[in-house]
């Protein structure tokens, strides 16, 4: 596969995993399997962005780990992923609202 072409599929496949892993975040009830697929879905939306996306792609996937593990009450991976889209945000200059939920 092309490298072109695998950029397109990390992509796709980073868009849909990140809008799934939203629309598991916005039920009021999950099941065990939703949630254990929000976790790994927000997980690996992340990996993919970081195959073909750029900084402000892996600012939101560090922010969008943050946010299930906090939904979930679950405060060190929060933190830890909290953390790192903070020093993504800072070395990478991301202003505006990425930056102000990075904090």
């Amino acid at each position: 596969m092309s490298t072109e072409t695998m950029d397109v599929f990390h992509k796709k496949t980073a868009v849909t995993l990140f809008n799934g892993v939203w629309d598991l975040m916005e039920k009021e009830t999950r099941s065990q399997q939703e949630t254990d697929a929000m976790i790994h879905m927000a997980h690996a939306s992340r990996y993919h962005w970081e195959q073909a996306g750029n900084a402000l792609n892996l600012s939101r996937g560090e922010w969008q780990i943050s946010r299930v593990y906090a939904i979930l009450g679950r405060a060190e991976p929060a933190l830890y992923h909290a953390h790192r889209n903070l020093e993504i945000c800072l070395s990478n200059e991301i202003r505006d609202f990425d930056l102000a939920y990075a904090y």
